[in-house]
């Protein structure tokens, strides 16, 4: 078994969400951070000062239109104290981005009649799994309103120990444990943040479909999207600087502690690169149309991913749902290991969306990044 100390902080921040800064619009988004780039200022400019005045090792910038990509820029090092630099084609983590498509593959199995919304964790993984969670639904799951512990404490040692056998063995392990944990709310009454909510309906996939999470995120979701560099766990494989490390503040070597454990893949551990994250944003802006017009899942099921359920709060399925400063939707998210960082901001009524992403996920990253976001959207509004 790892060691506990060192992997504690992993499991705390692998799904930071952070609407109140994304989403707050521009006066109180100007009171916890920094300040914002002027917007008359180069996006390749402004990167280059967050990468070698603001702490970042390496940043991207992404921002796409109805007419196409209007921002995309990469700068900064694989590896603080390496002269090695990032290139486009290089993969950052994405944290808890990644239960947006956790949820999306539990639409399309809604779509084929294997899961309904309102599935129950009993009818899907038996009694003798569901603990003390029998009667909690799918959509409650992926709301966060199952009433489920951020950390159940069964769980919290299950996490650390998640790395011993295959990683089918361990999630169920890990979704068995949380849900034996005492609930700490009725299901539907309060928004509270678990990745084990995930865990538990990655298992759900993997029971009505018998195959891994893994396998039904590759064959459904990066395969048809042409996302050919997305994969699972930390982008560097060890070999040297072949990928961008991840920071914490000090570069983190490749291994166990360079991620969180495989079983928790459903609440997050993909890893992708620009061009992978502007095939999924296209897509989710497109409706859920593929880019050459497939459809992976009907307009009904894909509009219940925003669809606000009741105890969620602004938490739809895998999307934090809100008005904007001039009363525009919102999709969001942001996800961190700790390590890497990234934030998503998707105006789906004009058809734009922004991103960022860093290979740090400490300290005032999250900060700095959603500057960058803040700074992508004003940008593209036109304002100051």
């Amino acid at each position: 078994m790892k060691s506990k100390g060192i992997r504690k902080a992993g499991l705390s921040a692998i799904a930071i969400f952070v609407l109140d800064i994304i989403l707050s619009g521009c006066t109180s988004l100007r009171s916890l951070v920094g300040g914002l780039p002027s917007t008359g200022r180069d996006p390749a400019e402004v990167l280059a000062e967050y990468v070698t005045m603001r702490g970042l090792p390496a940043a991207a910038l992404l921002a796409l239109g109805p007419e196409g990509v209007l921002v995309k820029e990469l700068a900064g090092v694989r590896k603080a104290g390496s002269e090695q630099p990032v290139e486009r084609d290089d993969a950052f983590h994405i944290g808890s981005d990644t239960k947006a498509m956790t949820a999306l593959l539990c639409a399309m199995a809604v779509d084929e009649g294997r899961l309904a919304w309102n599935s129950s964790v009993a009818e899907v993984l038996g009694r003798n799994i569901a603990g003390n969670f029998a009667a909690v639904t799918l959509e409650q799951l992926l709301s966060h309103s199952s009433g489920m512990a951020g950390n159940p404490p069964a769980s919290w040692k299950s996490f650390f120990e998640a790395w011993e056998e295959p990683v089918a063995q361990e999630r169920e392990r890990m979704a068995k444990d949380a849900l034996a944990g005492r609930p700490a709310s009725k299901p539907a009454r309060a928004f509270i943040y678990s990745n084990f909510n995930y865990v538990v309906a990655g298992l759900m996939l993997e029971r009505v479909y018998g195959e891994s999470w893994e396998k039904l995120i590759g064959e459904r979701i990066f395969m048809p999207l042409g996302m050919e560099g997305a994969g699972f766990g930390p982008p560097n494989t060890g070999s040297g600087d072949d990928a961008p490390w991840g920071h914490s503040p000090r570069p983190v070597p490749f291994g166990p502690y360079a991620d969180n454990p495989p079983a928790i893949g459903p609440a997050g551990t993909v890893h992708l690169s620009l061009d992978d994250l502007s095939a999924w944003l296209r897509f989710i802006l497109d409706g859920g149309r593929a880019a050459d017009g497939t459809r992976l899942v009907s307009e009904e099921s894909f509009r219940s991913l925003f669809v606000l359920r009741p105890g969620s709060g602004v938490y739809a399925l895998g999307w934090g749902v809100v008005s904007g400063p001039a009363g525009e939707t919102m999709y969001a998210h942001d996800g961190s290991n700790t390590m890497f960082y990234c934030s998503i901001l998707i105006l789906p009524d004009s058809g734009q969306a922004f991103a960022v992403l860093a290979n740090r996920g400490d300290g005032p990253t999250a900060g700095r990044v959603a500057e960058l976001v803040e700074y992508l959207r004003k940008r593209q509004i036109g304002g100051g």
